[in-house]
């Protein structure tokens, strides 16, 4: 997949979005009937019922959200994607006092249930974050990886594969896999002087006061420490080749850096759809560059085609 490129050192960026996590394994994997309701969701499912969300030991500490997650719902049955649902709530006049107070719930919340969801999935070996990493890493030197996940998936992934811990946020940017997760980690926390916090193992307990942002899609902003976003802000410029998992494209705040990279030789978008990949190159802004692009539907078609990243791409994926 990397293979026929220039004589250049490529230089990656992986951009994981929630598609990435929600395809780490195979349904097959799944041991009983009930284990698939764990799948990490995509966004427009967060506040789906879901029969495991619905029994996890704690959720009645939230239920003070309980009608902004039935009031959303409600609304996306209009065809409104849960982004644009809550970013008309949070910009609504009538509604902006009571979001206002329902905000760190909502956070909190969600860190509370992608913990619960990233410790009943890890124990799948052989996962597609595993196979992945251990593919690309045997292609380039190092890679920048921007996860917009709220779990520890693919960090557990990567931990497990090159057999070192992300024991302090150093970490995160001095190996081979730079890793940053712009939206914030169910591992990271605030303290009450607002400096961030890192919990260290990969078990299903959060911070009282969560370093996560809620999936909107204007005014977000970063949620990681401010070593990453310099790193970020220095390093992203000169990446070569970008390959995307499951990612949208719609965030602003992270466009404006798509937008300082010079030259880009290959695009590997693994998506949904022709349709949703052409959207994520559109609204991502990087339908402008005149490169390589390369559509393959699904995270586990991409890894049962090319878990060799050397390996030629197939002509009916490039467009």
């Amino acid at each position: 997949m990397l293979g026929g490129l220039p004589n250049i050192n490529i230089k990656p960026l992986i951009i994981l979005g929630a598609g990435a996590s929600h395809d780490f394994i195979s349904d097959l994997s799944y041991r009983d009937p009930g284990d698939e309701h764990r799948k990490p969701p995509l966004a427009n499912n967060l506040f789906q019922d879901n029969p495991f969300f619905r029994g996890l030991k704690g959720v009645d500490q939230f239920k003070n959200i309980q009608s902004l997650m039935g009031n959303v719902v409600k609304r996306m049955k209009l065809g409104r994607s849960l982004e644009e649902v809550l970013d008309d709530i949070q910009n609504n006049p009538n509604e902006e006092k009571q979001f206002k107070e329902e905000l760190p719930i909502l956070k909190n919340y969600l860190a509370f249930l992608f913990s619960k969801i990233s410790y009943h999935n890890i124990s799948f070996a052989g996962n597609n974050y595993q196979i992945f990493f251990r593919s690309i890493m045997l292609s380039c030197e190092d890679c920048l990886v921007v996860n917009f996940n709220y779990d520890y998936l693919a960090q557990k992934a990567i931990s497990d594969t090159y057999n070192f811990e992300f024991d302090h946020f150093i970490r995160y940017l001095n190996k081979r896999i730079k890793l940053i997760h712009i939206h914030g980690s169910v591992l990271w926390g605030i303290s009450n002087e607002g400096d961030y916090k890192l919990k260290t193992g990969y078990g299903d307990k959060v911070f009282s006061n969560s370093a996560i942002t809620i999936p909107t899609i204007k005014g977000k902003n970063f949620a990681c420490p401010i070593e990453q976003q310099e790193y970020l802000d220095t390093n992203i410029s000169s990446v070569n080749v970008i390959v995307i998992i499951g990612w949208k494209g719609k965030e602003d705040h992270f466009k404006a850096l798509l937008n300082t990279i010079k030259e880009v030789h290959r695009i590997i978008i693994i998506g949904g759809s022709d349709k949703s990949n052409n959207e994520c190159l559109k609204n991502s802004g990087l339908s402008r560059f005149r490169c390589e692009k390369i559509y393959v539907k699904g995270f586990l078609n991409f890894l049962d085609e090319y878990t060799d990243f050397s390996t030629d791409v197939k002509e009916e994926h490039i467009f």
